[in-house]
């Protein structure tokens, strides 16, 4: 027995579709003729086997003898299809997930291709808050004077001893220093703020020696105020003004008991006799230029190049007795520049 072709049939079928459409309903139906039965579709040659369907069928569907049957058999109904396993299943149970596309979106209007795919460009914040500055700075030269100034007056002025006005030059020879600063913006590019400034070793040599002299150490407490411009590296100005703290030690220690020993011989004779012996106070001012670059949040590391004023006064002798009255100061003025290096944080 002869099995049916259901693919011959549905292109018999899909062939006589175009005769229906031409039908026109409202036309007169012309007068009956005769008419001849229509000749029979040839049947459509069968491929050959083992054809393959180009292109290959869409999902549902499989390649029989070079044609594209559904895979349901029975066909599915309306609003169904047919899967590859052969079932009928509605078809929004059907429809395949959406598959992300590996391809990148499309950029905006206007956008090109580099720059839509750069991240979005950070805006630095504005500096505000505290600032704390720790810095060691290098003596990177520096200079001054020593002065002795005795004065005498009364009647034995004559026979005091004391001579005139001497001045010694001297360089100064401090080398190291070291800084904590603590600043408060007062707004994105200004800042107000105190600071401590430690001279370890205040050390000068004279032009008429090659001994260095050794003073003692040095504290100085600073009031700072600094502009800063710029954002992730920025540049500063500041000026400082402070209330240097020389204490004594080493030569200079030396000198003040010198001074009061030879007081003690002043009080000996009958006269009253008193002697500065430290800590010496004294007042320096400067200014300075500094780079800063972030290294991270809220870290930066600092550079600056500071030049500073500062005198002291140092030991001194007042005696009077007999009508006379003789007093002696020194004072040591030093002018210096200094390499700081350190963080902001």
């Amino acid at each position: 027995m002869a099995k049916s072709n259901p693919a011959g049939a549905v292109i018999v079928l899909s062939s006589l579709l175009p005769l229906a459409f031409c039908w026109d309903a409202d036309a007169q139906p012309a007068p009956a003729q005769p008419t001849e039965p229509a000749p029979r579709a040839a049947p459509q040659a069968a491929p050959p086997a083992g054809a393959e369907c180009i292109p290959a069928c869409r999902r549902g569907y499989l390649c029989v003898q070079g044609a594209c049957v559904s895979a349901c058999n029975p066909p599915c109904g309306a609003g169904q299809m047919c899967t590859a396993e052969g079932t009928c299943v509605a078809q929004a149970a059907a429809a395949p997930a959406a598959v992300p596309s590996a391809l990148p979106a499309a950029p905006a209007a206007g956008v090109t291709g580099s720059s839509a795919a750069e991240p979005p460009a950070t805006v630095a914040k504005p500096r505000s808050g505290v600032a704390i500055v720790p810095q060691v700075g290098v003596l990177l030269g520096g200079a001054g004077s020593l002065v002795m100034d005795p004065s005498c007056t009364g009647t034995g002025c004559s026979d005091s001893g004391l001579g005139s006005n001497e001045t010694v030059k001297y360089d100064d020879r401090s080398r190291l220093a070291l800084e904590l600063d603590v600043l408060d913006h007062l707004g994105p590019k200004l800042r107000l703020g105190g600071g401590l400034m430690i001279v370890p070793s205040n050390s000068f040599e004279a032009d008429t020696s090659t001994r260095k002299t050794k003073n003692g150490a040095e504290f100085t407490p600073l009031v700072i105020v600094e502009g800063v411009f710029g954002d992730k590296i920025a540049g500063a100005l500041r000026g400082f003004v402070g209330l240097p703290i020389l204490v004594p030690a080493a030569d200079l220690d030396d000198v003040v008991e010198s001074l009061e020993a030879t007081c003690d011989e002043v009080k000996a004779a009958g006269a009253s006799c008193s002697t500065g012996s430290g800590p010496f106070l004294g007042y320096t001012l400067g200014a300075g230029v500094g780079v800063m670059g972030q290294i991270g949040e809220g870290v930066a590391l600092r550079g600056d190049l500071a030049l500073q004023y500062q005198s002291i006064w140092g030991p001194s002798m007042e005696a009077s007795g007999g009508g006379t009255k003789a007093e002696v100061t020194t004072t040591l003025s030093t002018t210096r520049v200094w390499l700081m290096a350190g963080l902001e944080l």
